[in-house]
């Protein structure tokens, strides 16, 4: 998954580094279950009018 709005560039090594991150398929699964489609409700600074 790519990183964005990096702030500095001394961040990069290790927003590189985050790329090498793997998961077990147990917190795969929490994290599918926990971020599913509308398990989170509610805005979110990003929305516009």
């Amino acid at each position: 998954m790519p990183l964005v709005s990096m702030s500095k560039r001394s961040r990069l090594p290790e927003n590189i580094a985050a790329m090498d991150i793997s998961f077990s398929a147990g917190e795969m699964k929490l994290l599918n279950d926990t971020f599913a489609a509308g398990a989170i409700l509610g805005s979110t600074y990003l929305q516009r009018q």
